[in-house]
């Protein structure tokens, strides 16, 4: 099976911006009548395959959690009935996508169930979506009247569990507010990452998908979101950073 992509990363961190362009640059997210239609939330559409999110939300129920109330672990493969009947659901859906290639799935759920889709595809590439945690609570609180402490909690255990979970030389985490400032340098990295030229950073209309009314969001707040939470970004924006460069 041709080794897939998977972009991922806590909800409202630019998963969306950076599977759309992935996907104008050649890298399928799906096969269009299976992809979450666009909405207020996200005018210029999810890029979600709806049969990825709802197999990570049915892991998540066979855990106890969901999206927003996460099971105290990383989701694993299971071997009762149910567990197994689910990791067949899986391989019949990674050989399903695999047909178009190279390929991808987008789901922020991901995040809580690396474990279960590495033991599936040991060898996944994982783009990991790194937004501030402030910006993150403030988005959640608009869309969804979460609380900024519950927020920022989601935000820590989606990181955590991405850095615990998927080895570095298999992930690449990029900044949301480097793509927004400049896309076409910041896409290239990305670009090398998915085995994609990276000079198609350079078309104009893949740049043309970062629309201006998003640079009000390339700030980073200076605002802290406790010691532990503000601690776990600089690693990660460090660790994104240093793969600008390579």
């Amino acid at each position: 099976m041709i080794v897939p992509i998977c972009i991922t990363g806590m909800h409202r961190s630019g998963t969306s911006l950076v599977a759309g362009l992935l996907n104008a640059c050649g890298l399928s997210v799906g096969d269009d009548s299976h992809l979450l239609p666009a909405s207020s939330d996200n005018p210029l559409g999810y890029w979600e395959d709806s049969r990825f999110v709802q197999l990570n939300d049915d892991l998540l129920r066979h855990a106890g959690g969901t999206w927003d109330r996460p099971p105290a672990d990383p989701i694993r493969p299971r071997r009762d009935p149910r567990g197994l009947l689910l990791r067949l659901r899986a391989r019949r859906l990674l050989r399903r996508s695999a047909q178009k290639t190279p390929w991808s799935w987008k789901d922020p759920r991901t995040s809580l169930a690396m474990p279960f889709w590495l033991s599936l595809v040991p060898s996944l590439k994982v783009i990991i979506c790194l937004r501030h945690p402030a910006k993150v609570e403030e988005s959640l609180r608009r869309r969804d009247h979460t609380p900024s402490e519950h927020g920022a909690v989601l935000w820590r255990i989606y990181n955590e569990r991405l850095l615990a979970t998927v080895p570095r030389a298999q992930r690449l985490i990029v900044l949301n507010h480097r793509i927004l400032a400049d896309p076409e340098h910041a896409l290239r990295p990305i670009l090398a990452f998915a085995g994609l030229p990276p000079e198609r950073a350079e078309d104009p209309a893949v740049a043309a998908l970062v629309r201006p009314d998003f640079q009000r969001t390339t700030q980073i707040p200076e605002r802290s979101c406790g010691a532990a939470i503000d601690d776990l970004y600089a690693r990660m924006a460090e660790e994104a950073e240093s793969a600008r460069h390579l």
